[in-house]
Protein backbone atom coordinates (compact mmCIF):
# COMPACT_ATOMS: atom_id res chain seq x y z
CA UNK A 1 0.00 0.00 0.00
CA UNK A 2 2.93 2.03 0.89
CA UNK A 3 4.47 1.37 -2.26
CA UNK A 4 1.66 2.68 -4.11
CA UNK A 5 1.31 5.69 -2.67
CA UNK A 6 5.05 6.85 -3.20
CA UNK A 7 4.77 5.74 -6.98
CA UNK A 8 1.52 8.40 -6.85
CA UNK A 9 3.97 10.93 -4.93
CA UNK A 10 6.42 10.59 -7.24
CA UNK A 11 4.36 10.95 -10.81
CA UNK A 12 2.61 14.40 -9.09
CA UNK A 13 6.20 15.92 -8.36
CA UNK A 14 7.25 14.51 -11.65
CA UNK A 15 4.50 17.05 -13.05
CA UNK A 16 4.71 19.56 -11.27
CA UNK A 17 8.42 19.95 -12.02
CA UNK A 18 9.33 23.09 -13.62
CA UNK A 19 10.46 22.68 -17.31
CA UNK A 20 12.19 24.88 -20.21
CA UNK A 21 9.73 26.48 -22.20
CA UNK A 22 9.20 25.40 -25.60
CA UNK A 23 10.18 27.47 -28.47
CA UNK A 24 7.59 30.04 -29.72
CA UNK A 25 5.29 28.87 -32.73
CA UNK A 26 5.49 30.70 -35.97
CA UNK A 27 3.09 32.97 -36.23
CA UNK A 28 -0.16 32.22 -38.30
CA UNK A 29 0.23 33.16 -42.14
CA UNK A 30 -1.42 36.49 -42.98
CA UNK A 31 -4.53 35.78 -44.34
CA UNK A 32 -4.78 35.64 -48.29
CA UNK A 33 -6.02 38.58 -49.59
CA UNK A 34 -9.42 38.19 -51.59
CA UNK A 35 -9.11 37.77 -55.19
CA UNK A 36 -9.64 41.15 -56.60
CA UNK A 37 -13.07 42.35 -58.09
CA UNK A 38 -12.53 42.49 -62.16
CA UNK A 39 -14.03 46.07 -62.36
CA UNK A 40 -16.76 46.32 -64.83
CA UNK A 41 -16.19 48.83 -67.87
CA UNK A 42 -18.92 51.72 -67.48
CA UNK A 43 -22.23 51.72 -69.35
CA UNK A 44 -21.65 53.05 -72.72
CA UNK A 45 -23.86 56.31 -73.32
CA UNK A 46 -26.83 55.75 -75.43
CA UNK A 47 -26.28 56.92 -78.62
CA UNK A 48 -28.11 59.66 -79.67
CA UNK A 49 -30.42 59.29 -82.69
CA UNK A 50 -28.94 59.99 -85.89
CA UNK A 51 -29.22 63.64 -86.53
CA UNK A 52 -31.89 64.95 -89.34
CA UNK A 53 -30.06 65.30 -92.70
CA UNK A 54 -31.07 67.50 -95.47
CA UNK A 55 -33.83 66.10 -97.71
CA UNK A 56 -33.98 67.22 -101.83
CA UNK A 57 -37.20 65.83 -103.87
CA UNK A 58 -38.35 66.67 -107.31
CA UNK A 59 -41.65 66.23 -109.13
CA UNK A 60 -41.43 65.78 -112.55
CA UNK A 61 -43.94 68.01 -114.43
CA UNK A 62 -46.72 66.53 -116.44
CA UNK A 63 -47.05 66.00 -120.46
CA UNK A 64 -49.18 68.17 -121.40
CA UNK A 65 -51.55 69.40 -124.90
CA UNK A 66 -53.71 72.11 -125.05
CA UNK A 67 -56.14 72.48 -128.29
CA UNK A 68 -58.63 75.68 -128.79
CA UNK A 69 -61.87 74.24 -129.37
CA UNK A 70 -63.68 77.86 -129.32
CA UNK A 71 -62.57 81.15 -128.83
CA UNK A 72 -65.84 82.33 -127.32
CA UNK A 73 -68.13 85.71 -128.30
CA UNK A 74 -67.03 89.36 -128.16
CA UNK A 75 -64.10 91.53 -127.65
CA UNK A 76 -60.77 88.83 -127.12
CA UNK A 77 -57.72 88.98 -125.30
CA UNK A 78 -54.99 87.01 -124.32
CA UNK A 79 -55.32 84.89 -120.53
CA UNK A 80 -52.14 85.12 -119.53
CA UNK A 81 -50.12 83.94 -115.87
CA UNK A 82 -48.53 87.56 -115.30
CA UNK A 83 -46.82 87.96 -112.36
CA UNK A 84 -43.83 90.59 -111.48
CA UNK A 85 -40.42 89.87 -110.93
CA UNK A 86 -40.37 90.56 -106.56
CA UNK A 87 -44.02 90.13 -105.64
CA UNK A 88 -44.30 88.24 -102.71
CA UNK A 89 -48.20 86.21 -102.19
CA UNK A 90 -49.21 84.60 -99.15
CA UNK A 91 -51.27 81.40 -100.04
CA UNK A 92 -53.23 78.84 -97.75
CA UNK A 93 -53.28 75.05 -99.12
CA UNK A 94 -55.53 72.24 -98.38
CA UNK A 95 -55.43 69.11 -99.37
CA UNK A 96 -58.10 66.15 -99.19
CA UNK A 97 -57.20 62.57 -99.38
CA UNK A 98 -59.23 59.85 -98.62
CA UNK A 99 -60.13 56.06 -99.95
CA UNK A 100 -62.48 52.95 -100.59
CA UNK A 101 -61.76 50.31 -101.36
CA UNK A 102 -64.43 46.49 -101.59
CA UNK A 103 -63.50 43.24 -102.45
CA UNK A 104 -66.36 41.03 -102.55
CA UNK A 105 -68.69 41.69 -99.83
CA UNK A 106 -66.02 43.23 -98.00
CA UNK A 107 -65.97 47.44 -97.69
CA UNK A 108 -63.69 49.32 -95.98
CA UNK A 109 -63.24 53.54 -96.33
CA UNK A 110 -60.71 55.39 -94.91
CA UNK A 111 -61.62 59.02 -93.14
CA UNK A 112 -60.88 61.85 -95.15
CA UNK A 113 -58.16 64.01 -94.25
CA UNK A 114 -57.19 67.80 -94.59
CA UNK A 115 -53.80 68.79 -94.70
CA UNK A 116 -53.46 72.27 -95.00
CA UNK A 117 -50.14 74.43 -96.09
CA UNK A 118 -49.49 78.29 -95.22
CA UNK A 119 -46.77 79.63 -97.17
CA UNK A 120 -44.96 82.59 -98.18
CA UNK A 121 -44.73 83.00 -102.24
CA UNK A 122 -42.03 85.15 -104.09
CA UNK A 123 -41.83 85.74 -107.90
CA UNK A 124 -37.64 85.25 -108.60
CA UNK A 125 -37.46 86.43 -111.93
CA UNK A 126 -39.68 86.62 -115.28
CA UNK A 127 -38.07 85.83 -118.54
CA UNK A 128 -38.84 88.03 -121.79
CA UNK A 129 -41.39 85.28 -122.47
CA UNK A 130 -43.45 85.53 -119.23
CA UNK A 131 -41.80 82.78 -117.58
CA UNK A 132 -41.81 83.34 -114.04
CA UNK A 133 -39.41 81.53 -111.40
CA UNK A 134 -40.75 81.41 -108.31
CA UNK A 135 -40.02 80.02 -104.45
CA UNK A 136 -42.91 79.40 -101.83
CA UNK A 137 -41.35 78.64 -98.23
CA UNK A 138 -43.91 76.47 -96.00
CA UNK A 139 -44.86 78.26 -92.67
CA UNK A 140 -47.33 76.43 -90.89
CA UNK A 141 -49.16 73.31 -91.17
CA UNK A 142 -52.29 71.70 -89.72
CA UNK A 143 -54.27 68.48 -90.23
CA UNK A 144 -58.16 68.08 -89.43
CA UNK A 145 -60.36 65.09 -90.27
CA UNK A 146 -63.60 65.42 -92.50
CA UNK A 147 -66.80 63.63 -91.69
CA UNK A 148 -65.30 61.23 -89.57
CA UNK A 149 -64.35 60.28 -86.04
CA UNK A 150 -60.66 60.47 -85.74
CA UNK A 151 -59.22 60.13 -82.04
CA UNK A 152 -57.98 63.70 -80.88
CA UNK A 153 -54.07 61.39 -79.84
CA UNK A 154 -54.12 60.63 -83.76
CA UNK A 155 -54.61 63.60 -85.09
CA UNK A 156 -52.21 65.04 -82.65
CA UNK A 157 -49.89 62.74 -83.73
CA UNK A 158 -50.37 63.67 -86.95
CA UNK A 159 -49.74 67.37 -86.91
CA UNK A 160 -47.00 66.68 -85.39
CA UNK A 161 -45.40 64.28 -87.87
CA UNK A 162 -46.42 66.96 -90.20
CA UNK A 163 -45.06 69.65 -88.39
CA UNK A 164 -41.56 68.68 -89.86
CA UNK A 165 -42.66 70.32 -92.84
CA UNK A 166 -42.18 73.92 -91.41
CA UNK A 167 -39.51 75.55 -93.48
CA UNK A 168 -39.79 73.41 -96.58
CA UNK A 169 -38.43 75.22 -99.70
CA UNK A 170 -40.76 74.21 -103.44
CA UNK A 171 -39.49 76.13 -105.75
CA UNK A 172 -40.02 76.07 -110.17
CA UNK A 173 -41.39 77.78 -112.99
CA UNK A 174 -44.48 78.77 -114.68
CA UNK A 175 -44.79 79.74 -118.21
CA UNK A 176 -47.34 82.07 -119.04
CA UNK A 177 -49.64 79.95 -120.43
CA UNK A 178 -49.95 78.34 -116.90
CA UNK A 179 -46.96 75.20 -117.71
CA UNK A 180 -45.07 74.58 -115.12
CA UNK A 181 -41.51 72.73 -115.03
CA UNK A 182 -40.44 70.46 -112.51
CA UNK A 183 -40.86 71.49 -109.00
CA UNK A 184 -37.50 71.17 -106.73
CA UNK A 185 -38.40 70.57 -102.66
CA UNK A 186 -35.48 71.23 -100.42
CA UNK A 187 -35.48 70.59 -96.18
CA UNK A 188 -32.73 71.31 -94.76
CA UNK A 189 -33.58 68.30 -92.30
CA UNK A 190 -35.72 65.34 -92.32
CA UNK A 191 -36.15 62.09 -90.36
CA UNK A 192 -38.30 59.40 -91.60
CA UNK A 193 -41.04 61.13 -90.46
CA UNK A 194 -40.19 64.31 -93.12
CA UNK A 195 -39.65 62.11 -95.98
CA UNK A 196 -42.89 60.69 -95.36
CA UNK A 197 -44.48 63.79 -94.61
CA UNK A 198 -42.55 65.08 -97.84
CA UNK A 199 -44.13 62.16 -100.14
CA UNK A 200 -47.31 62.78 -98.90
CA UNK A 201 -47.10 66.67 -99.92
CA UNK A 202 -45.42 65.69 -103.34
CA UNK A 203 -48.59 63.61 -104.26
CA UNK A 204 -50.88 66.65 -104.26
CA UNK A 205 -49.33 70.11 -105.03
CA UNK A 206 -51.24 72.23 -107.04
CA UNK A 207 -51.13 72.80 -110.61
CA UNK A 208 -51.99 75.98 -112.27
CA UNK A 209 -54.78 75.18 -115.56
CA UNK A 210 -53.35 75.35 -118.83
CA UNK A 211 -54.53 78.17 -120.97
CA UNK A 212 -54.81 78.76 -124.91
CA UNK A 213 -52.28 80.63 -126.21
CA UNK A 214 -54.52 82.49 -128.50
CA UNK A 215 -56.96 85.43 -126.90
CA UNK A 216 -60.11 84.23 -126.02
CA UNK A 217 -63.06 85.87 -125.07
CA UNK A 218 -65.96 84.98 -122.50
CA UNK A 219 -67.43 81.51 -123.23
CA UNK A 220 -64.41 80.05 -125.10
CA UNK A 221 -63.55 76.67 -124.63
CA UNK A 222 -60.12 74.55 -124.92
CA UNK A 223 -59.27 70.96 -124.30
CA UNK A 224 -55.88 70.57 -122.28
CA UNK A 225 -55.04 66.69 -122.12
CA UNK A 226 -51.93 65.71 -119.53
CA UNK A 227 -50.62 62.58 -118.62
CA UNK A 228 -49.42 61.83 -114.48
CA UNK A 229 -49.15 59.00 -112.38
CA UNK A 230 -52.17 58.05 -110.13
CA UNK A 231 -51.92 59.35 -106.85
CA UNK A 232 -50.26 57.39 -104.32
CA UNK A 233 -49.60 54.63 -107.12
CA UNK A 234 -46.75 54.23 -109.88
CA UNK A 235 -50.21 54.14 -111.74
CA UNK A 236 -50.21 56.05 -115.09
CA UNK A 237 -53.23 57.98 -116.20
CA UNK A 238 -54.26 60.92 -118.48
CA UNK A 239 -56.63 63.59 -117.37
CA UNK A 240 -58.61 65.09 -119.83
CA UNK A 241 -59.81 68.15 -118.83
CA UNK A 242 -62.63 70.82 -120.85
CA UNK A 243 -62.36 73.86 -119.72
CA UNK A 244 -64.54 77.32 -120.20
CA UNK A 245 -64.08 80.80 -119.77
CA UNK A 246 -67.17 81.94 -117.59
CA UNK A 247 -66.69 85.36 -116.75
CA UNK A 248 -63.98 88.23 -117.50
CA UNK A 249 -64.42 91.67 -115.51
CA UNK A 250 -61.38 93.90 -115.35
CA UNK A 251 -58.51 91.96 -114.04
CA UNK A 252 -60.39 88.90 -113.40
CA UNK A 253 -60.77 86.11 -115.27
CA UNK A 254 -63.47 82.99 -113.83
CA UNK A 255 -62.71 79.52 -115.16
CA UNK A 256 -64.32 76.21 -114.89
CA UNK A 257 -64.11 72.78 -116.03
CA UNK A 258 -64.43 69.22 -116.09
CA UNK A 259 -61.58 66.00 -115.97
CA UNK A 260 -62.43 62.78 -117.46
CA UNK A 261 -59.66 60.04 -116.09
CA UNK A 262 -58.76 57.42 -118.31
CA UNK A 263 -56.06 54.61 -118.66
CA UNK A 264 -54.40 51.47 -120.16
CA UNK A 265 -54.46 48.17 -118.27
CA UNK A 266 -50.85 47.91 -116.34
CA UNK A 267 -49.10 46.15 -113.59
CA UNK A 268 -48.93 47.29 -110.47
CA UNK A 269 -46.43 45.12 -108.36
CA UNK A 270 -48.12 41.62 -108.40
CA UNK A 271 -51.34 42.96 -109.73
CA UNK A 272 -52.91 43.60 -112.48
CA UNK A 273 -54.73 46.78 -112.81
CA UNK A 274 -57.75 47.58 -115.28
CA UNK A 275 -61.23 49.63 -115.78
CA UNK A 276 -59.40 52.84 -114.84
CA UNK A 277 -61.78 55.88 -114.65
CA UNK A 278 -62.90 58.95 -112.58
CA UNK A 279 -63.98 62.49 -112.97
CA UNK A 280 -63.33 65.59 -111.15
CA UNK A 281 -63.84 69.40 -111.26
CA UNK A 282 -62.04 72.44 -111.34
CA UNK A 283 -62.96 76.66 -110.79
CA UNK A 284 -60.35 79.05 -110.94
CA UNK A 285 -60.41 82.87 -110.36
CA UNK A 286 -57.04 84.23 -112.07
CA UNK A 287 -56.34 87.90 -111.35
CA UNK A 288 -53.70 89.57 -113.68
CA UNK A 289 -50.54 90.17 -112.05
CA UNK A 290 -50.73 87.75 -109.64
CA UNK A 291 -48.69 84.18 -108.77
CA UNK A 292 -51.45 82.04 -107.60
CA UNK A 293 -55.05 82.17 -108.57
CA UNK A 294 -57.65 81.00 -105.85
CA UNK A 295 -58.66 77.88 -107.28
CA UNK A 296 -60.53 74.90 -106.07
CA UNK A 297 -60.64 70.87 -107.41
CA UNK A 298 -62.07 67.57 -106.87
CA UNK A 299 -61.34 64.69 -108.84
CA UNK A 300 -62.15 60.88 -108.05
CA UNK A 301 -60.16 58.33 -109.20
CA UNK A 302 -60.52 54.26 -109.33
CA UNK A 303 -59.67 51.03 -110.71
CA UNK A 304 -59.76 47.15 -110.35
CA UNK A 305 -56.74 45.69 -109.08
CA UNK A 306 -56.66 41.47 -109.56
CA UNK A 307 -53.97 39.31 -108.34
CA UNK A 308 -53.83 35.48 -109.47
CA UNK A 309 -55.88 33.40 -107.32
CA UNK A 310 -57.44 36.49 -105.53
CA UNK A 311 -60.73 37.98 -105.78
CA UNK A 312 -60.63 41.48 -107.77
CA UNK A 313 -60.51 44.58 -105.32
CA UNK A 314 -62.20 47.73 -106.78
CA UNK A 315 -60.24 50.71 -105.43
CA UNK A 316 -61.27 54.54 -105.52
CA UNK A 317 -58.88 57.66 -104.12
CA UNK A 318 -60.97 60.56 -103.44
CA UNK A 319 -58.75 63.83 -103.47
CA UNK A 320 -59.26 67.66 -103.40
CA UNK A 321 -57.66 71.11 -103.67
CA UNK A 322 -57.99 74.59 -102.72
CA UNK A 323 -55.38 77.11 -102.99
CA UNK A 324 -56.50 81.11 -101.10
CA UNK A 325 -54.71 83.77 -101.49
CA UNK A 326 -54.37 85.75 -98.56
Amino acid sequence: MRRYLMVALVAAAACTKKTDPLPPMPPDPPPKPEAEKVAEPPPKPAEPPPKPQPVDASLAAPKVTVKLVSPGKGKRAPLKVTPKAGAKQAIELALDFGQRAEQGTNKEADPILTFVFAGDAEVKDVDKDGAATYGVVVTDVDARAVGATVSADKLAALKQDLAVLKGLVIGGAIAANGSGSELKLHLDAAGDKGRAALELLQLALPTWPVLPVEPIAVGAKWQVVAVTKMVQTPIEVTHTTEYELVAHKGDAWTIKGTTKVTGTDQSFGPAQVSKIGGTGTIEVAVVDGALYPTMKTTLSTEFVAAKTGEQPAKITFLQATQVTPK
